[in-house]
Parts: structure tokens; C-alpha cells; sequence
């Protein structure tokens, strides 16, 4: 058990200095030991292969080996749920298996599963975490880390409502956090922000979306004030999609005004990364060229013009799954392990 552990926190050490291959090696070799120990006491060695299991899926996903990543994060939800039906009082063991059903909704999804199929783990976990929160308040942290995930699917499912609830709930928790001095999640709360805003708009509350979109650009121009052009990104993502809400709403000057910012912003951006952000500025020229022809310059429309392109999808999932652009999990250190 002790070469397993060691194996595992090797593994946790290289991916952390960015050598995500030997790190796959090296939690390879640790879930091997842990096998090859639960032959021998199944019961006590098989709660200590769920976690590794976890690590070793979060490797794999690193690695473009997703597919085998689900077998992994299967077996272990697998196992954890093996060990809370037999011992309904041990917490430790709900939380893991918790988390890992996130990661399996996660994988699910992206792998392409029905959203309907994908959302079940993870509706299991919010109600486990829920559960959980109540005797120990320092799970908000996870909850929160579940409930920003389903909107998408909820969203896809035309379950609007059920959207609009949920990251509300998430809303609210990261508010909580926040104040809190967790400045961590400032930035998760501003993507649960935009995330807000697209289910608001889709049942046509545009206003609400936009005081939404303006919640979550308030945060990212106060960390971008701590750390410029980091969180210019995020900014610019968000006056995409103020832009276009100010044009439904019919206000002229400020939807130009922002489309200018958003160009500027993907300007400097591609300025400093032109691999990057090229197709971003020409997107943005894009969609300024569309606001344009909608609110024409002269006092006057032109009678007979041809009609303006349609503009650009607000619902934007892949835009808001990429921020911030950070990994799903890092890897679990075994060190007070279950």
C-alpha cells in the first residue's frame, strides 16, 4: 500500500511540473499496486483504489486518451458506490463518490452522450453533496464546483427553468464564497454569471441577461486591473455577448460602443498571441460589421436596403466551457486517505 501511495504523490508531483506522460506512468504503477493488494483484502484495498483511479483518469484526459479515461472514472464511481451502500455512515466515502460522478457526467459529455444520459451523475452528485453540506459547510466549495455544470444540459433539454434555477444556486454560493475572502472563485463566479445570462436569454429575459453579463464583467475588469491582459479573455467574451443583447434591446450607442471595446480587446490580444486570437478578431469584425449595417451611421435608413445578416448565435456553450481555461481536476494527494 505504502509503494502505491508513493506512486500516486509521484504521479501528483510530476503533472504539477507540467510532465503529464511520466505522471500517466507513474499512477499506471500505482493502480497496479493497489490491484494487486486488493486481491488479497478486497474490501480494505478496494477504497484505496477509487482514488487513484481518480488521478489516473484525470492523466488519461490530459493524455487525449478519453475513452479509457470513462472506464477509469466508471470503476471508480463503481467502487465508491459499493463501499456507501455498505457503510451508509462513513461521509468519505459519499464525498469521493460525489466527485466522481462529476467527473463521469463530465467525460460523458464530452464524449458526446445524449444530455439526457450525461446529466444523471451528476444530478446524483448535487443531491449527495446537498446532503453532505449540511453537517460539513466547507463542501460548499464542491457543491458549487457541480451545480455550474448543468445548465448546458438543462439548456439542451429545453429545461429552461431548471437551468436558470440551478445556476442561480451556484450564483449564489460563489457570492457567499467570495465575501468570504475565497478570491479563488471570483473568477468561477463570473463565468456562472455568463453562464446566467445565456439561459436568461434563451426564455427571452434580456434584461436580466444584460445586468448578468454586466455582474460578471465587473469581475473580470477587477481582476484584470491586478493582473493585465490575464483575464482579457473573459472580457472580451462577455462584450460579445452584451453587444448583442444591447442591439436586440434597440440601444444604438451603447451596443457600438461595446462592439469598439470588444474589437479593441481581441486586437491586443492578437497583438500578443496572433495564433490564438486571429480567428477571434476576425469574428469580432465580423459581428461589428452586422451591428453596423443594423444601426447605419446616417440619420436616415436607406428605403430599400438589403437586409442585415442575422446576428450571431447569443447561446454560446463552447465559448463558455473554455473559461476559465483551466483543467477539470488536479490529481488527489493520498496523504489522510480513505
Amino acid at each position: 500500500m505504502d509503494l502505491g501511495k508513493a506512486l500516486n504523490n509521484l504521479s501528483n508531483t510530476l503533472s504539477f511540473l507540467g510532465q503529464d506522460a511520466e505522471a500517466l506512468d507513474k499512477i499506471q504503477q500505482a493502480v497496479a499496486s493497489f490491484r494487486k493488494s486488493s486481491e488479497a483484502n478486497s474490501k480494505k484495498y478496494r477504497s484505496y483504489l477509487g482514488c487513484p483511479l481518480i488521478n489516473l483518469f484525470v492523466c488519461l484526459g490530459w493524455m487525449g486518451q478519453h475513452h479509457e479515461a470513462r472506464r477509469m472514472i466508471q470503476e471508480s464511481v463503481d467502487i465508491y458506490r459499493q463501499l456507501v451502500d455498505a457503510d451508509h455512515d462513513d461521509q468519505a466515502y459519499a464525498e469521493y463518490l460525489s466527485l466522481a460522478l462529476c467527473l463521469l457526467s463530465i467525460r460523458l459529455d464530452k464524449l458526446g452522450s445524449q444530455p439526457a444520459e450525461s446529466i444523471k451523475p451528476l444530478q446524483e452528485a448535487v443531491r449527495t453533496y446537498r446532503k453532505l453540506v449540511e453537517d460539513r459547510p466547507e463542501l460548499r466549495q464542491e457543491l458549487v464546483w457541480c451545480l455550474d455544470r448543468p445548465a448546458d444540459r438543462y439548456h439542451q433539454l429545453k429545461k429552461f427553468d431548471s437551468a436558470i434555477t440551478t445556476i442561480q444556486e451556484a450564483v449564489g454560493i460563489y457570492r457567499d464564497l467570495a465575501a468570504s475572502e475565497l478570491a479563488i472563485v471570483e473568477e468561477d463566479l463570473a463565468v456562472s454569471f455568463y453562464t446566467l445570462s445565456v439561459c436568461l436569454e434563451a426564455v427571452g429575459r434580456d434584461l436580466d441577461a444584460l445586468e448578468a453579463i454586466d455582474e460578471a464583467l465587473e469581475i473580470y475588469r477587477r481582476m484584470n486591473q491586478a493582473h493585465p491582459s490575464l483575464f482579457l479573455p473573459g472580457i472580451a467574451s462577455g462584450l460579445r455577448n452584451r453587444s448583442i443583447l444591447l442591439s436586440r434591446l434597440g440601444k444604438k450607442d451603447e451596443a457600438l460602443t461595446t462592439i469598439e471595446e470588444f474589437v479593441r480587446s481581441y486586437e491586443q490580444l492578437c497583438a500578443e498571441n496572433p495564433e490564438s486570437y486571429r480567428n477571434n478578431l476576425s469574428h469580432a469584425l465580423r459581428l461589428k460589421s452586422i451591428l453596423q449595417q443594423d444601426f447605419p451611421p446616417k440619420p436616415q435608413r436607406v428605403a430599400k436596403r438589403k437586409s442585415s445578416p442575422p446576428l450571431p448565435n447569443f447561446t454560446d456553450w463552447d465559448r463558455l466551457r473554455s473559461m476559465p481555461p483551466k483543467r477539470d481536476l488536479d490529481p488527489i494527494a493520498m496523504s489522510g486517505f480513505v
